[in-house]
């Protein structure tokens, strides 16, 4: 793979999280920054911050 073939794309999705507990859909929102790019295949990458935050799939 050459790095021309190598597409990056960097989208921010922001949540307000009134409770100190609880879970967070943004399966919908994914869908739509990739429905949006174009992009046939790859990877989709979700960071989330905070040191007692987490992401579960």
């Amino acid at each position: 793979m050459t790095p021309k073939s190598i597409m990056k794309m960097q989208q921010t999705i922001h949540i307000s999280t009134p409770a100190r507990n609880g879970l967070y859909d943004i399966t919908r929102q994914v869908e739509a920054i990739v429905a949006e790019s174009s992009v046939k295949t790859g990877m989709v990458n979700v960071y989330v911050q905070g040191a007692t935050a987490g992401i579960m799939i």
